[in-house]
């Protein structure tokens, strides 16, 4: 998984230059006061493998949830407009097909917008060796 993961933080990496895992050590009011996205898992399913000639193959669904957080000035439609104009686009990119679409909120606690979406990234496990060959799509 630590494949797609990567490919993830690389398609959001451009304009977003604060992309953070859900499971940072560092506390999220210590981040950039930016706009940031934080990536997390939601669900892995892994259904069972066949043959592939290569050590077998197992196809796998992962649901990843991305959170891009803003600050409590931006409007919120600025904030849906920018999930829907930029994150989604670069999780298509990947082969990702959006799930669910939250609207976005305000984190009084965090003092951001938050606005949440889930992608769900299908493939398979290739081989012996899972966490070196995933194949995305």
């Amino acid at each position: 998984m630590e494949t797609v993961f990567r490919a993830v933080y690389e398609a959001l990496a451009g304009e977003l230059r604060d992309v953070y895992p859900a499971f940072d050590a560092v506390p999220l009011v210590e981040k950039s006061d930016r706009r940031i996205a934080v990536v997390e898992p939601v669900r892995l399913t892994v259904a069972p493998g066949f043959p592939d000639g290569a050590g077998g193959a197992r196809p796998f669904k992962l649901e990843v949830r991305v959170s891009l957080l803003t600050a409590m000035t931006v409007p919120l439609e600025a904030a849906m407009a920018y999930l829907e104009d930029e994150i989604v686009p670069r999780m298509q990119s990947l082969g990702a097909v959006t799930v669910t679409s939250e609207p976005p909120t305000a984190d009084l606690r965090l003092r951001r917008v938050v606005t949440r979406t889930v992608f769900m990234f299908t493939g398979l496990f290739l081989g012996e060796e899972e966490a070196d060959a995933v194949s995305v799509r």
